[in-house]
């Protein structure tokens, strides 16, 4: 018989046996943290760098053409079962649709945390094309792919062809392809030739023919059908009898009427129309004045396109070398690899300065020795965090690089708690490796437990919805990453050393530390004598600090880019005219083309740029739409100096509406837009005349955008039907010879440079008045009537242009604040003039940054509050108390007082990053709390009153609660000076909040502690 004995490990038992085999394998423990450090610095050689987190483009772009109908014809009977179809889908956001007559644009708005935005507008495509839609309804097509291209090229010339421009982009395009890290490149050209056939209608009339049949003859000589093959000895042999047309002599020379001897001479199509080789195109691309096709080039996932800037120049050199005798030219109007190294550069550069900074903090705190172990953790837990990042896929950008700045503060905290507690316990006499094991047990569950609270904070930031969540998310994980790295080796690497390194302090240095400590403790003993005035005070200063920011800061929740960019919009009151639409930009051009910060300037007349940045807005691709791209040689200050310069001089051209932007890191969204909604189209049109007229004539008003139904004059046909029927003609046949004669006819089939292009088959109808001379063949009766027999034209007033949002007419207007003004003085404005309009059935709906900061602000409230839940069950957990947790919870809103100080102070918008930074600050201000509590209640259960508990351990903690504040504090300032309109908020929180939470933790958590635990006859906590 065997007797086997069962031993049941204890949680203590358990941790001493770990903590026994961490210091026996201590060269292993440093050997493998070296080897997480050198694939820390590989990580972050390799990792894929970029400016700013990837997002899907959100939205999908249907156009519907049908050519017969009407704005209104259109709206009922096509674009409302579309934009059914659209809101069933829980994805969408919104469905924003412009109506005109003969097509639609329909634009679909999705949620930013839809899946996959490329999938779900196939899905929705698909369900539309299998819809019953009027008949008129020629074509359906889509787009959904509107990623911002990396680089954008301009190839220029003053001189040659449009052939030959797209020629040598297509060379130069073929080159670029040969850069494995290109995903594509895709040509942006403007040119498209076409052999345009104007047909004579006398011509045509005099010869018995149409439009139709001249069609049919081109058709019919250009068809090339399969002969198939005849069989031989030597097997089946191909019979082809293909025909091409290439050149312009061949149509000319085409016979449409064969010659009848004595009768009738030969009809060529030279006879009876004009025949040209054109560029039909209704837009113009210009670089600095010349022609231009622009070549955008995407590169592969997960490549490091900073270092691709160099490739690229260099084959654009070497291509540009081997083409030098000609007239051309490649220029960049968007190079990010530069621009994103530089950007990545700097704020690297920000986190260098902050460790440096976090050093010699620790190096003054803790002296040499001790500062030394944690200095030497710092750089080993960054390229950790960067070598996580790397190994799960994500890239090194400005928000990653931001979250190790902010995290580098909070990480040397477990550090120094662990480097403090050893420290003392060497001095009480114990030796190193005793000193390093006691450390480990009395501080790792309180250490772990102030690591999970921070990461509660953080992670709910990490799944924050909408846009906001998109780009801020890899912060937060950034940041979870490098505390949670920071734990480990707090109780692992950390002790390890400090049995290498750390001595006990020299008897010297007593007299001073008592000094040091009754200073301290006189002053503890002291204020938690008046708790209730700690309380009160940091209550009216947090209610005062809310409401002076509010009511004095601007909220500007997404500022500008940092580039040195600006973009004008253009909408020329001329509809149609792409003549005019060209001069109004040439003038708009002449007030900016000799300032010498001015590097370079794209135009596209008739249409918008390729897409250079999501937060521009789409824009129409009409005639009279146009956009210019400006490239500056300005830093941020200065350009948006200049952008209100560029606003004043063009607010004096007349005949259209012009906007200056800057690029933004927000969707495309105006401070204030409202919004009319209604059924009823007409009355709708009545109140957005007179309302959005008022709003104008504010004050507060700097600009504007109004988007309004439009009329304009429309012709009705008036059919004698009975007429139609006794000559044996049907209405369709009349429609179709009007259709045919007013949109021409089409046929692919002309040979140009290699490539089939269209032949465009027209009549030559200027006038209304045109169609009655119109000639329709009766085959019954053998007669040819022209259509002033059968039809009348009448004339009206109807829409040409409707706009909707969600299925419902909308006219919005789109405002922004004067500079005297703000956006709650502006929306008080708009609010007041709405007000005194009696509007019906009409609805008034305010949309733009306002609405967006509350939904932000609900956000980051629901977060709040999933945070303090989990922080909660965190705090509970470790001090089996309810009351506990929520002194520690007092220091969280009350610290909010130094960030809204700090906000006015600086003179600092409200965005939603400052709001970020506050949010961040509820795991972090806990920290200290949590430790400082369990000190705290650790002297009291040791027969310490709550007087002396609460002085002891405010005095023990001390050190590490300044040492760790100031080193989150001053870790920041590089960020505070360098981090731009983006990241500086987030700091300036950050950084008033920490001041504020470190002083309510050393004096108001003991006082609050000692206002409820401080009962006669009792010296235990009762639990």
């Amino acid at each position: 018989m065997y007797v086997i004995d069962i031993y049941v490990l204890k949680g203590d038992d358990c941790m001493k046996m770990l903590i026994d085999l961490i210091f026996s394998r201590r060269k292993l423990v440093i050997l493998l943290f070296s080897m997480f450090l050198l694939h820390g610095i590989y990580s972050y050689i390799v990792i894929p760098k970029q400016e700013m987190p990837t997002i899907d483009t959100p939205y999908m772009v249907l156009v519907v053409t049908a050519p017969s109908l009407s704005a209104n014809d259109m709206n009922e009977t096509v674009v409302d079962d579309i934009e059914k179809v659209i809101l069933t889908y829980a994805d969408v956001d919104n469905v924003r649709s412009t109506v005109y007559d003969n097509y639609a644009v329909i634009i679909s708005v999705y949620n930013f945390s839809a899946e996959d935005p490329d999938k779900l507008s196939y899905d929705i495509f698909t369900k539309i094309s299998n819809l019953s839609l009027n008949d008129s309804v020629t074509d359906i097509s889509y787009s959904s792919n509107f990623d911002d291209p990396h680089i954008i090229f301009s190839v220029h010339s003053n001189s040659m062809t449009d052939e030959e421009l797209i020629s040598y982009s297509e060379e130069f395009k073929n080159d670029l392809m040969l850069l494995d890290e290109i995903q594509t490149v895709q040509i942006d050209s403007v040119f498209q030739n076409e052999v345009v056939i104007v047909l004579d209608s006398e011509k045509i009339g005099l010869y018995g023919i149409d439009i139709y049949e001249v069609y049919q003859i081109l058709y019919a000589n250009s068809l090339n059908l399969p002969l198939g093959g005849i069989s031989t000895a030597y097997g089946i042999i191909s019979i082809n009898g293909t025909i091409e047309i290439d050149d312009i002599s061949s149509l000319e020379n085409m016979i449409i009427i064969p010659e009848i001897p004595s009768i009738t001479e030969t009809i060529y199509l030279k006879d009876i129309a004009s025949i040209s080789l054109e560029n039909t195109s209704e837009k113009i691309y210009k670089f600095n004045d010349e022609k231009s096709v622009f070549l955008s080039l995407y590169f592969k996932e997960d490549v490091d396109f900073t270092k691709m800037g160099d490739e690229v120049t260099a084959l654009k050199g070497n291509f540009l070398e081997e083409n030098s005798n000609l007239d051309l030219s490649i220029d960049d109007m968007l190079f990010l690899p530069d621009y994103v190294n530089q950007q990545i550069n700097n704020v690297f550069h920000s986190l260098l300065i902050c460790i440096l900074v976090v050093m010699i903090i620790v190096f003054i705190g803790i002296g040499f020795r001790n500062s030394i172990l944690i200095i030497l953790t710092i750089p080993l837990i960054i390229f950790a965090t960067i070598s996580v990042l790397y190994i799960f896929g994500f890239e090194l950008h400005k928000l990653t690089i931001v979250g190790l700045i902010v995290a580098i503060g909070i990480l040397v905290d477990n550090s120094i708690v662990i480097t403090e507690g050893i420290k003392r316990h060497l001095d009480q006499g114990l030796d190193r490796l005793t000193s390093a094991k006691k450390a480990i047990y009395d501080n790792s569950i309180p250490v772990l437990s102030s690591t999970l609270t921070t990461i509660a904070a953080f992670i709910v930031l990490v799944l924050l919805p909408g846009f906001l969540g998109e780009i801020v998310s890899s912060m937060p994980l950034t940041v979870i990453i490098a505390i949670s790295l920071s734990y480990i080796v707090s109780m692992i690497l950390s002790p390890v050393l400090a049995t290498l390194f750390l001595k006990r302090s020299k008897s010297i240095k007593s007299k001073k530390k008592s000094i040091h400590e009754k200073n301290i403790k006189s002053m503890i003993s002291f204020t938690i004598r008046f708790p209730l005035v700690w309380i009160f005070v940091s209550i009216i200063l947090l209610v005062s600090s809310v409401y002076f920011a509010f009511s004095n800061q601007q909220i500007d929740l997404y500022p500008n880019d940092e580039r040195g960019v600006l973009y004008i919009d253009i909408e020329n009151n001329i509809l149609g005219n792409l003549e005019s639409t060209n001069e109004l930009s040439t003038e708009i051009i002449d007030t900016f083309r000799d300032n010498p910060d001015v590097i370079n300037y794209s135009t596209s007349i008739g249409g918008n740029l390729p897409s250079f940045h999501f937060s521009a807005k789409l824009i129409n691709e009409r005639k009279h739409v146009s956009r210019i791209y400006i490239n500056l040689d300005l830093n941020e200050k200065d350009l948006l100096i200049y952008q209100k310069e560029l606003e004043e001089i063009l607010s004096s051209i007349e005949g259209a509406r012009i906007t200056v932007n800057n690029i933004e890191l927000s969707p495309p969204l105006a401070p204030l837009i409202v919004s009319l909604k209604g059924d009823n189209l007409d009355q709708l049109d009545l109140a957005s005349d007179k309302i959005f007229e008022d709003i104008k004539k504010l004050d507060s008003v700097k600009s504007y955008t109004e988007t309004t139904n439009i009329e304009s004059l429309k012709y009705n046909i008036v059919y004698d039907l009975e007429n139609i029927s006794n000559k044996f003609l049907t209405k369709a046949e009349i429609d179709q010879i009007i259709a045919m004669n007013l949109n021409g006819l089409d046929l692919n089939a002309f040979i140009y440079n290699n490539e089939t292009i269209n032949i465009s088959i027209n009549s030559d109808i200027e006038i209304v008045e045109d169609i009655l001379d119109l000639e329709i063949y009766s085959k019954t009766l053998d007669t040819v009537f022209t259509l002033d027999e059968f039809i009348n034209i009448e004339s009206d007033i109807g829409y040409s242009v409707i706009n909707k949002i969600d299925n419902t007419g909308t006219n919005y207007i789109e405002l922004y604040y004067s500079e005297t003004s703000s956006l709650a003085k502006l929306e008080n404005d708009v609010e007041t003039i709405i007000g005194n309009y009696s509007l019906g059935k009409i609805e008034v709906e305010y949309d733009g940054e306002n609405k967006m900061f509350e939904e932000i602000s609900g956000d980051l409230i629901t977060a709040s509050f999933i945070a303090l839940i989990l922080i909660y069950i965190i705090m509970f957990i470790q001090f089996n108390n309810f009351v506990k947790p929520l002194i520690v919870y007092l220091t969280i809103p009350l610290s909010f007082t130094g960030s809204f100080m700090a906000l006015i102070v600086f003179n600092c918008p409200i965005t939603a990053t400052s709001l970020i930074g506050m949010v961040s600050l509820i795991g972090v201000t806990v920290n200290t709390g949590i430790l400082l509590v369990e000190y705290i209640s650790r002297n009291h259960e040791n027969g310490s009153d709550v007087r002396q508990a609460c002085v002891d351990a405010v005095y023990m903690r001390f050190r590490p609660i300044i040492l760790t504040s100031l080193t989150t504090i001053f870790g920041l300032i590089p960020l505070l000076l360098t981090g731009g309109n983006f990241f500086r908020p987030l700091a300036i929180t950050f950084m008033g909040g920490m001041i504020t939470s470190t002083i309510l933790t050393i004096f108001l958590i003991p006082s609050v502690y000692y206002l409820i635990y401080n009962k006669p006859n009792k010296k235990k906590i009762s639990e």
